[in-house]
């Protein structure tokens, strides 16, 4: 199949996956958005304020579901995002419920976006011909894109003269909205906790990564890096698991001897 028979063929499935993709978030809309149980267990849970969401330097729906109209592709564009025609949909309560009804209009959004998209492509080549390693121009540069869990940015320093740039830096948008999970667990308990992160816009991955790479290199080999001390608060996932969340831990393990010999 040629090329362009192939993405004639995308554009035409993209198109029949809208209708019923929005059909699908009015069935989600009638089952939860006015249940009884679902407002329950998210109004008024996880509350964010404007101010702690800026001060914690959360992005994407943390900020837009507690009344702040910041989207990176309105506020900054970059690629063609200045050409489409979308809203930002915002909350004003900071609660887990204003950030789920921020999401679902996001995702109506998100298909208004598409569809522009496709009416607005270009007769042509669908794939550029460039390098596979690109070398980054001289000096340092920071960019950031709106991704579906808030600011996604790259910090790159570079000398201009190999592909491998001289420092890189992710700036995950998971890891800082994450922050404030703490102060949530002290003020609310540890009963919202499942619903909260849900609503927090994060995925572990990024975490971890992040974490992992500000440990010093003895945390991040073998089963050790996983240690953990008792700082913070202890969350009991069943009676024999309990994981520590708190400040990785600094101690060297221990032999039998030593063991042994201030047991004697």
């Amino acid at each position: 199949m040629s090329d362009d028979k192939t993405m004639r063929q995308l554009i035409d499935d993209i198109e029949a996956w809208c209708d019923p993709f929005l059909n699908t978030l009015d069935d989600i809309d009638a089952l939860l958005t006015g249940n009884r149980i679902f407002k329950q267990r998210n109004v008024d849970i996880g509350v964010v304020s404007l101010k702690d969401a800026w001060a914690w330097g959360f992005s994407g729906v943390m900020v837009r579901g507690s009344g702040a109209a910041w989207d990176l592709r309105k506020a900054q564009p970059y690629e063609c995002y200045s050409e489409m025609d979308f809203d930002i949909p915002i909350g004003k309560n900071g609660d887990c419920y204003d950030r789920y009804l921020v999401r679902g209009e996001e995702m109506k959004q998100s298909v208004r976006i598409i569809r522009q998209a496709i009416e607005g492509l270009p007769e042509g080549p669908i794939v550029g011909k460039v390098p596979r390693l690109i070398k980054p121009a001289a000096g340092e540069t920071y960019h950031a894109i709106e991704s579906p869990k808030g600011e996604l940015g790259f910090f790159i320093v570079s000398d201009g003269k190999s592909t491998s740039p001289y420092r890189f830096r992710v700036r995950p948008p998971s890891f800082c909205n994450l922050q404030g999970l703490r102060r949530r667990l002290l003020q609310q308990g540890a009963s919202p906790l499942i619903a909260d992160p849900e609503r927090r816009s994060a995925i572990q991955p990024h975490t971890e990564l992040r974490t992992l790479l500000q440990q010093p290199p003895h945390h991040r080999r073998g089963p050790d890096r996983f240690a953990r001390d008792a700082e913070h608060v202890s969350v009991h996932r069943s009676p024999a698991q309990r994981v520590r969340v708190g400040r990785p831990s600094h101690h060297h393990p221990i032999s039998p001897a030593q063991l042994l010999q201030a047991a004697g």
